[in-house]
């Protein structure tokens, strides 16, 4: 079952700064000014929506931190600064502003966004000087470098979130699903899916493929209609999940949905410009978003809601506990080079963590929240409830 996390230590109250787009950072860490850290993503494009909320999400715990006099560092208070890099969601445009951020002299760096871009810039992460934080994109590989870390939740809880949700639900027996063929994650995790489907002696109807940025999906719609599915897996970006589901409902198709991303409650019905079309809609997802947390009364995610606005985005949890993740290891770390925040992430503590952040990480070995520098963020099921969003069940 989902469970939130406990109150957040930071309570005063500031507007969410305005970012510049591109890098600003200084020549580096000189001992006593702000911490540079850079938060690369896409700030224009068909992904800035998510950039542009990550970095509000971002900005605001910094801003909190700030008010607070600064995070103590080996015994010295220091601000933060953030840095924000457009990358356009594009993998060349990750290339190139990873080197920016890295000239910048940048002590961590937030993303990217776009799992392409995540894989794209993975030989300049272990070479370069900095700690990477990975919030959203779940890629392969990254974190082999040892100065790379996933707070994002990984394919493999949602697999097995999605094996116990056609456990409880025997009546969907004939399945289709299209797949992001962009997003790196999801492909990899397209077969290991498919074994599960069989092995659930459930039929697999229609397997499809689409990419970011597809706003047509009528010809995908009518196989899945044709084939008489019962259950829809919409395994795409956010944005194209919603477009798909509408368009599902405006030419009449009642298959149940299956999404495994989110956008927020507000952001889904401008879409789909309300909530007729979301009747037998589910989630099998990490809680990514605000929305789950609200629903069940988090004051945290209230004053985050609240604070933000139209600012909060579909992946504002996650920025929010990454950046959580980043002030535990600087309370915790002996000095801004690689090595000792790398330390000082590894020795993390669950328990102490989950008590800032909104996802309740799964202790690993010892109860750290790291082992080999990923996390376990349990996935869950939801189910959309006219006039409140997404409320997570007991499947």
């Amino acid at each position: 079952m989902f469970k939130v996390g406990g109150r957040r230590r930071f309570m005063a109250v500031m507007a969410v700064a305005t970012l510049a787009l591109a890098g600003c950072s200084g020549d580096g860490d000189d001992g006593d000014g702000p911490i540079q850290i850079a938060a690369i993503g896409p700030m224009t494009g068909p992904s800035a929506v998510y950039g542009e909320t990550n970095v509000a999400t971002f900005q605001y715990v910094v801003d909190q931190i700030n008010e607070d006099g600064g995070v103590e560092v080996d015994g010295k208070k220091r601000e933060l600064e953030l840095n924000v890099y457009n990358d356009e969601g594009k993998a060349e445009g990750a290339v190139s502003v990873t080197r920016q951020a890295l000239d910048d002299g940048n002590s961590i760096i937030l993303g990217p966004f776009n799992s392409g871009s995540t894989s794209a810039v993975q030989p300049q992460m272990g070479k370069s000087d900095a700690v990477w934080i990975i919030y959203s994109a779940t890629v392969d590989g990254a974190t082999a470098n040892p100065n790379v870390f996933q707070t994002a939740g990984g394919q493999p809880e949602m697999l097995e979130q999605t094996k116990v949700f056609l456990e409880a639900h025997p009546e969907f027996e004939k399945i289709a699903m299209i797949t992001d063929q962009t997003h790196t994650a999801l492909m990899a995790s397209h077969d290991p899916l498919v074994q599960i489907i069989e092995d659930s002696g459930r039929e697999l109807v229609a397997d499809q493929s689409a990419k970011l940025g597809d706003t047509d999906f009528n010809s995908q719609i009518a196989e899945v209609i044709d084939a008489d599915a019962d259950l829809y897996m919409l395994r795409q970006n956010p944005t194209e999940a919603a477009l798909l589901n509408k368009q599902m409902r405006d030419i009449g198709g009642d298959t149940t949905l299956l999404w495994s991303a989110t956008l927020t409650n507000d952001q889904q019905l401008d879409i789909m410009g309300g909530e007729d079309q979301l009747n037998d809609v589910l989630r099998v997802a990490p809680a990514y978003d605000l929305g789950p947390f609200v629903t069940q009364g988090n004051e945290t995610a209230i004053e985050l809601q609240d604070e933000l606005g139209d600012m909060a985005g579909g992946y504002s949890a996650f920025s929010y506990d990454a950046m959580m993740t980043v002030v535990a290891a600087l309370e915790a770390t002996e000095g801004l080079d690689k090595e000792s925040l790398s330390d000082a992430l590894s020795g993390i503590n669950a328990e102490d963590l989950n008590a800032t952040t909104l996802n309740q990480f799964t202790p690993q070995d010892g109860g750290l929240v790291f082992q080999d520098r990923k996390v376990k963020v349990p996935a869950y099921t939801a189910v959309w409830e006219m006039g409140t969003g997404w409320v997570p069940t007991d499947d």
